[in-house]
């Protein structure tokens, strides 16, 4: 396995679009609308507050998920709960339940008339896709340049010219 100048000239440039591509998956952040409305969720403190309404918000593209307010607060705050939640505890979220949670953490409590409903909400850590995009971006090129040391300099020769 040798590097001859063609060779090392478009391992370079492949290397630099690599680079490109880092950059524009670390930048292009779809989720960073809702990492911002979890994580001003998750600094505030609920303690029995009414859910006063309810409201549908397009999530990155595919599918919506449900804000909410409460008498306590102004704000809306988004229904994302752990992935580890049925399907189920998204549709328990109705206007006049009290809400209960402390300041950062990811546990709520929701109390209705006759139950009481423990849920986790998503950490806003968990809403960033970032260093995955960055990953497969990182994979692909690593191969492709790894495929490229293997060729023969001959190769690269005979198409620059």
């Amino acid at each position: 396995m040798t590097f001859g100048s063609d060779k090392l000239v478009n391992m370079a440039g492949i290397f630099l679009i690599m680079v490109f591509g880092l950059f524009f998956s670390y930048a292009g952040d779809n989720l960073k609308r809702t990492r911002l409305a979890l994580e001003t969720f998750f600094e505030a403190e609920l303690s029995d507050c009414q859910i006063t309404s309810l409201i549908e918000c397009q999530y990155s593209g595919e599918g919506s998920y449900q804000l909410f307010t409460t008498d306590c607060h102004n704000e809306y705050y988004p229904i994302l709960l752990d992935k580890k939640s049925e399907y189920e505890d998204y549709e328990r979220f109705t206007e006049g339940l009290i809400v209960n949670k402390k300041a950062n953490s990811v546990n709520l409590t929701l109390t209705g008339s006759n139950f009481k409903l423990e849920l986790k909400i998503r950490h806003p850590s968990d809403e960033d896709d970032r260093f995955e995009n960055m990953k497969y971006v990182s994979i692909f090129f690593g191969i492709v340049l790894l495929i490229m040391a293997f060729i023969p300099n001959s190769y690269f020769e005979r198409h620059s010219n």
